[in-house]
This record gives C-alpha cells, sequence and structure tokens, in this order.
C-alpha cells in the first residue's frame, strides 16, 4: 500500500487545517509581542519620569530654599506678622457712652447687619448718638474692632445716616 497524500482522504483537510492554525498562531504571536513591548514601555517609563522629577527637585530645592530666605530677609519689619493680642482701645470720651436701657435699632443705618450691630453692642455702642459722635480715629478704631471692611463705614456714611436718625428721633 502506497501512502500519499490522495490516498488518505482526511489528510487533506488536516494539512490545510494546519497551515491556517500555523499561520493564525505566526499572527498572534506577532501582535502580542508588539503589545507586551508597548506595555512594558508604558509601564517602565512611568518609574523613570519619577525618578527625573525626584532628580529636578533634589537640584533645584537649595535654589528654591535661598530665594525664600533672600525674599523674607527683604520683607520690612512693619509689614511683617503683627502682635494679634493688640487691641486698640475705644476713646469713649470723644463719642460717649451708651448702655443697653438707651439701645437704639442700629441696623436702621444702612450698612449695619444685625451680626455688625451684635459685634458693635460687645464694644459698647449702643446709640445713633455715640455714632454720629465719631471721628476720623474712633471710625479706624471701631473698623479695626469689629473687623470690617476699612473704609466701609465712611462710605455708608453711618455718622451722617446717625444725625438723621437722631434729628428724625427728636421731631417725633
Amino acid at each position: 500500500m502506497d501512502f500519499t497524500l490522495e490516498n488518505i482522504p482526511e489528510t487533506k483537510f488536516l494539512l490545510e487545517l494546519f497551515i491556517l492554525m500555523l499561520g493564525a498562531f505566526i499572527i498572534g504571536y506577532f501582535f502580542g509581542s508588539r503589545k507586551k513591548t508597548k506595555k512594558g514601555k508604558t509601564h517602565n517609563s512611568k518609574p523613570k519620569d519619577i525618578n527625573e522629577i525626584e532628580t529636578i527637585f533634589s537640584e533645584i530645592k537649595p535654589e528654591i530654599i535661598k530665594m525664600i530666605q533672600e525674599h523674607k530677609s527683604t520683607i520690612p519689619k512693619s509689614n511683617k506678622i503683627k502682635n494679634k493680642s493688640f487691641q486698640p482701645e475705644l476713646n469713649f470720651d470723644s463719642f460717649g457712652y451708651a448702655d443697653e436701657m438707651n439701645k437704639d435699632d442700629l441696623t436702621k443705618i444702612d450698612g449695619i447687619s444685625p451680626f455688625i450691630e451684635d459685634k458693635l453692642n460687645q464694644l459698647g455702642i449702643f446709640s445713633f448718638s455715640q455714632i454720629s459722635r465719631f471721628t476720623k480715629e474712633d471710625i479706624a478704631t471701631v473698623t479695626h474692632l469689629i473687623e470690617y471692611f476699612p473704609g466701609r463705614i465712611d462710605r455708608d456714611d453711618w455718622v451722617g445716616q446717625s444725625k438723621k436718625k437722631i434729628t428724625k428721633k427728636a421731631a417725633l
């Protein structure tokens, strides 16, 4: 008996199947190896970049520290942090005294909210007559003590509004 491909009917089919499978394997192997190298490069490049950043930072860190120290030395002493415990005192002799018994509704003045009224009351300012006698120094002190926007008391004209409220109150 002679064994040839034509004599075995399934051999031709198996040979074709083998060649197709071998081709699929080679194509898969080729693309798979390319994908692995791309992944490998991506994962390996991250630590390299991190190491480069750390190297760059360690090189410029002394320069950064030097610049900060130079900047600190050029700041005038008057601009440095002020003592928070220092609180200017109000001059009640200039604008008068009042108590809760003579209290006016200070929220009727534009620019005074209930929150600001509460702060003014804590300072001992309860009436329109007190506010109407504020001097520039008193306004600056009150602005600092209630932590209000600088110049806002003048812009809202608390003194003028207080004087109007007093005259309106006297007319009644």
